[in-house]
């Protein structure tokens, strides 16, 4: 044998050896791992060696200090400390709290949104109250008084809508025309409220392991065009266009009205981020066995870390979109015309209008001549219908464009906060009155909570007004509007309270307004004299300031005074986090789990509640159903790992205050959570000082 031969035959020995002795120590190591997980209390649970796609939901995730727990279990404490150290540095402990203030940030968005939208409905209830028709005569251009005074209200309108600076003199005939005004900001602001909070959504919604990537929400690969606001944006931008006045955007071809967001380069999360971001956080961490570096992106998979990695690149993708549409807005809003001069039908005016349309100034009450009266009409109408569609799109843009700035602002702090591991939580469950406290909700939120605030003050300047005009009219509600609606209404129906017949507009799920009103004010969900079909017989009401039902009003704020709040997982840990309680008690079917009324958990397959799992992890809990499954409950919660100290099935039509009872000592405070409206509500529960009831519902 040559030496060059002898050489090479050595160094395969060698590297034989190498491999074989990796190999060994790789197989120890497993075994060592999967011995100490046979030992541990949750035993029937899988191992993190075993994570995959179908196990993802059998671990608790969303913290690093779970991973910190399964290091720590396996590994020297230097090997842990020093892997710990690398991921802290990485910003993982950050990424992981930027998830949480996501799930909140979502949270509070719907909490805003349901004002928002009730503030709207009820905007265009007023509307239709003081909306009024000056019909002319059916001879186009006669002068008759009705056609008098058909053109007076119809130049008042005009007037109105071209007032300098959105100047009002607070005429009590415009009334009408400043709510529409109202409700388009409203509008505005809805629209980018519900923009956010669905985009947010589906960065919740992302899947946990890195394999599932190509199960993304579809909406997250190319956010510009999946907010709803664009396709309003491009129908202001197309319309505006076809004027004379209007010229193409910056980045669009010239002569073209394509959208400015088609020529722009797409903004969204990759799958192929997805897929590799737990092994770009791996590439920070220090030379390290091969196995020991294998079993610690399990552990970073199975606690959620690839989730909270792609929902924080998300994030900051959200914001890049939302900002380009800013830019977007703001041009169109430059763009937007503000007079009738360059609408093409008023271009050329016929030699009958005013001579200050002839010049191309606003049409105003005088100038008519004898003769032209048919075509001055057509142009009234053509300059007052110009001006109230420009006029309503400005409103509405304007407002989505001041919104989306302070929604933007928010982001941008929640996503700035990954650089600072120690700043202090911006959001929580939105457990405190909205916009008062900076702990709850971040400053630049103040801004969103303030426009909600100035439309609901509009909204209370018109229901004065409505009122009064009610009274000063003399008639009976329900045939005042009867017979002033009638043009609006679509049909009459009966309100469940007081039997009266209102306009469909006026009664919200078989309640007219008034009736809500004063059920409330009385200290009851309205909804709950007469309940609707499927709807719970008891309803948790809150009659302290927020005066809403925790099962029927959107936005329910958490009532210390009451020990009561509504919400998912997420409103569980902020309970807890503020209640500080000894022991949890947990409803099973649609709480803990996701089986149906009474279904045996082992069949099909069903999955744990993140949130509430976590929770379970640090706090004693107790499962309280009246599912009968008991066996098959604790099988089901030990192989997911759920730390559950008893569970106690409590027949029908008994209180399972008495199982909370006999468990909680004297000075014990316990947190209740039930998707039940009834269970919530049961009087002993309500009255015992020492529970705090969540009625879970998922948001």
């Amino acid at each position: 044998m040559t030496s060059t031969a002898a050489s090479t035959a050595a160094s395969d020995a060698i590297s034989d050896s190498t491999t074989d002795a990796s190999s060994t120590a790789a197989c120890a190591f497993e075994r060592h791992v999967r011995r100490i997980h046979a030992s541990g209390s949750h035993a029937k649970a899988p191992c993190v060696l075993d994570i995959c796609p179908t196990l993802c939901t059998h671990f608790a995730i969303g913290s690093l200090d779970l991973v910190q727990a399964d290091l720590q279990a396996v590994c020297n404490s230097e090997v842990a400390a020093t892997i710990l150290d690398s991921l802290t540095a990485a910003g993982l402990t950050r990424t992981f709290g930027l998830r949480t203030e996501i799930v909140n940030f979502k949270k509070a968005l719907l909490h805003v949104v349901g004002d928002v939208q009730k503030l709207e409905r009820s905007m265009v209830r007023q509307a239709s109250f003081f909306a009024s028709e000056s019909p002319r005569c059916k001879i186009e251009g006669h002068d008759c008084e009705l056609c008098k005074k058909w053109r007076r209200a119809r130049q008042r309108d005009l007037a109105f809508c071209q007032r300098p600076d959105g100047g009002d003199d607070g005429s009590p005939e415009d009334t009408y025309l400043r709510i529409i005004e109202s409700i388009h900001r409203i509008k505005g602001l809805r629209m980018a409220l519900v923009d956010l909070r669905s985009i947010l959504k589906q960065l919740c919604l992302l899947p946990r392991h890195p394999d599932d990537a190509h199960r993304m929400p579809k909406p997250l690969l190319d956010l510009p065009r999946a907010f709803f606001a664009a396709s309003a944006i491009a129908r202001a931008e197309a319309e505006q266009l076809e004027g004379s006045r209007a010229q193409p955007l910056p980045d669009a071809p010239a002569g073209t009205t394509a959208s400015a967001t088609d020529s722009q380069p797409g903004i969204g999360l990759l799958p192929d981020y997805f897929r590799n971001a737990v092994d770009m956080v791996m590439s920070e961490l220090p030379p390290l066995a091969p196995h020991v570096l294998h079993y610690t992106r399990c552990s970073l998979v199975a606690r959620g870390a690839a989730k909270a990695l792609a929902q924080a690149d998300g994030a900051a993708k959200v914001a890049l979109a939302l900002a380009q549409q800013q830019e977007r807005t703001a041009r169109v809003l430059e763009l937007l015309p503000h007079s009738p001069r360059g609408h093409p039908s008023l271009a050329e005016p016929s030699t009958g209008c005013p001579s200050a349309a002839r010049e191309g100034e606003p049409l105003s009450a005088a100038g008519y001549e004898a003769g032209s009266l048919a075509a001055d009409d057509r142009a009234l109408v053509t300059a007052l219908s110009f001006e109230m569609k420009v006029g309503n799109k400005r409103r509405v843009l304007s407002a989505l464009h001041a919104a989306n700035e302070h929604l933007l602002a928010t982001l941008r702090l929640v996503l700035d906060g990954r650089e600072h591991p120690s700043a202090q939580r911006l959001f929580v469950a939105s457990d405190s009155s909205r916009g008062q406290n900076a702990i709850w909700f971040p400053p630049p939120f103040a801004g969103i909570i303030q426009m909600a605030k100035e439309g609901k003050e509009a909204y209370d300047r018109f229901e004065v007004q409505m009122n009064a005009a009610i009274a000063a009219e003399g008639c009976p509600l329900a045939e005042l509007l009867r017979t002033r609606l009638t043009l609006l209404d679509g049909g009459s129906l009966t309100c469940r309270v007081c039997g009266l017949q209102y306009p469909k507009l006026w009664l919200d799920r078989g309640v007219c307004w008034r009736c809500d009103d004063d059920e409330r004010l009385a200290g009851r969900c309205p909804y709950e004299a007469v309940p609707a079909k499927g709807k719970s017989k008891a309803h948790p009401f809150c009659p302290h300031e927020q005066l809403r039902c925790a099962c029927c009003d959107a936005g329910f704020q958490r009532c210390d005074i009451c020990r009561l709040a509504q919400g998912d997982g997420e409103a569980v840990l902020a309970a807890c986090a503020t209640w500080h309680p000894d022991v949890l008690f947990l409803d099973f079917d649609q709480t803990l789990c996701s089986t149906r009324s009474g279904a045996d958990p082992l069949k099909g397959v069903h999955s744990v509640d993140a949130e509430l799992h976590e929770a379970a992890t640090k706090i004693s809990t107790h499962v309280l159903t009246r599912n009968r499954h008991v066996v098959p409950i604790r099988l089901f919660l030990e192989e997911r790992g759920v730390p559950i100290v008893g569970i106690h099935s409590t027949p029908s039509g008994d209180s399972k205050a008495s199982y909370m009872q006999s468990i909680l000592t004297q000075d014990a405070r316990a947190i209740f959570v039930d998707d039940d409206a009834n269970e919530v509500q049961d009087p002993e529960i309500a009255r015992d000082t020492r529970i705090f009831r969540v009625l879970f519902q998922r948001t």
